[in-house]
């Protein structure tokens, strides 16, 4: 709603709410599922993540019962991300892998793409890292069959924070570089945003706080024009370590 996009979370929240209850009073669950989507999203962005997951986990029972299979692949990405924010890894890939079979069956290039660059975060905090690479590597065959640069983008971030983890620092740094220069180049400033975060975090991983600070201030000032507050809050956090002189960052 208006409401949402201009930040009115309070307003959009009652508007939800008296929706919702028309909804349900209709029986309209197509109605029910898009409502409770939309709350799941604005809790997220409140930093309310179990509550989001509460809305995400009744918009799926709602989508399953009026049979719409491509708002039920958005959901359960959407508990994916919200179970990765969580640091509840097996949860997520549980609803990654859902959302890719649903997908995958109704052909859905764009969703495929989305779901399996997502799936690849929680593998490899689950140590999966040759099913996070298969993950990344079909999420860019299908990001390049439809020409997604948001996808193609998030493909090189989680690759790069892939090589992090290995202890490939060049070869993190290239992924990351590229993966802003994807997002620069298509205007898509949440996901150079969130790229430059993960490009601090190695800088700070590689005790060069002073490299860090400029591209973190670079990341808040993208995140902060869009209103991603607890994307904001994390590269403060890390600005802060990075002031401090001390060389550690966060994971991914």
């Amino acid at each position: 709603s208006t409401r949402f996009a201009e930040g009115r979370w309070a307003d959009a929240e009652a508007l939800y709410d008296q929706a919702l209850g028309l909804a349900i009073d209709v029986g309209d669950d197509e109605l029910v599922g898009l409502v409770c989507q939309n709350q799941g999203a604005l809790a997220s962005m409140q930093g309310r993540l179990r509550d989001a997951r509460s809305h995400y986990l009744e918009g799926i029972a709602s989508c399953i019962r009026s049979g719409n299979r491509r708002n039920q692949a958005t959901i359960y990405n959407n508990l994916g991300l919200v179970c990765s924010n969580l640091n509840e890894w097996m949860e997520a890939e549980i609803y990654f892998g859902r959302g890719i079979e649903i997908a995958e069956q109704i052909e859905d290039g764009a969703h495929i793409a989305l779901l399996l660059v997502n799936r690849a975060t929680p593998l490899i905090h689950l140590s999966e890292l040759d099913r996070a690479r298969e993950s990344l590597a079909r999420a860019e065959d299908a990001a390049r069959r439809i020409d997604s640069h948001q996808a193609l983008a998030d493909v090189a971030r989680v690759r790069g924070v892939l090589a992090r983890r290995e202890g490939d620092t060049e070869a993190a740094r290239r992924h990351l570089a590229e993966s802003v220069r994807i997002a620069a180049e298509a205007g898509l400033e949440y996901e150079r945003g969130e790229a430059l975060t993960e490009l601090g975090v190695l800088y700070l991983e590689a005790g060069r706080a002073a490299e860090a600070i400029p591209v973190l201030r670079d990341a808040r000032t993208a995140l902060h024009g869009l209103g991603a507050s607890r994307n904001v809050e994390r590269v403060e956090r890390l600005m802060a370590v990075a002031s401090g002189g001390d060389g550690r960052g966060s994971g991914p």
